[in-house]
């Protein structure tokens, strides 16, 4: 192969100054064009909160990954789906320090209008208490708080077992007035250092 796009990418230090100068700038070009493709596919920065344990954030990214189940409608990266279902991916919602609207929300499901980055949505969302047991919840939970550019610490099961006792039998989804109005129930979880980065609001 003798293009000089393959040149510049292999050639030695004895090249002409000009092949040269233009192997550097496709590295810098492929570099960034990677990092890009990673930033919008929601990859690459998955590493997980500092404190979590990787066994649980394993079973947290089997669980998301389920079929039929987050993956479905949030995406991939957790990109959601324009004004459609919420992004999770850089949401200051899963980084807040008290899980417990988290908890009601995936333990029961949630309808009615709520805001995400600036963008509201009004897509139902099925509770999931009956098909996830405390510990996969609690993993899964732990897994989007610490993946995407979240910064939320880890949620365990007994902070699971403590929102679900407390609303024994409900199968109601919740609306945002009733989260506002119930309050917290469980010990905050411990956030990672500094403040979760800002995110732009969904496009379109």
């Amino acid at each position: 192969m003798s293009c000089p796009l393959f040149c510049a990418m292999s050639c030695p230090p004895s090249c002409p100054p000009f092949v040269q100068s233009l192997r550097a700038r496709v590295a810098v070009v492929g570099v960034v064009g990677v990092g890009a493709l990673l930033g919008l596919t929601g990859c690459g920065d998955t590493g997980g909160h500092p404190r979590a344990d990787p066994e649980v954030m394993a079973l947290g990214k089997a669980v998301y990954h389920r079929s039929a189940s987050c993956v479905t409608c949030h995406q991939e990266g957790g990109v959601g789906v324009v004004k459609a279902f919420p992004p999770l991916r850089a949401n200051p919602d899963l980084s807040v320090a008290d899980p417990t609207d988290l908890i009601r929300i995936v333990s029961h499901g949630l309808v009615g209008e709520t805001q995400a980055l600036g963008v509201t949505y009004n897509a139902p969302m099925a509770g999931l208490s009956s098909r996830l047991t405390p510990e996969e919840m609690a993993a899964v939970l732990t897994y989007i708080r610490g993946s995407w550019r979240n910064t939320g610490g880890p949620v365990t099961v007994d902070q699971v077992l403590a929102v679900q006792q407390a609303y024994p039998g409900r199968v109601k989804p919740w609306t945002v007035e009733e989260l506002d109005a119930a309050g917290p129930l469980v010990p905050e979880s411990p956030a990672v250092e500094g403040d979760a980065p800002p995110a732009a609001p969904d496009p379109g």
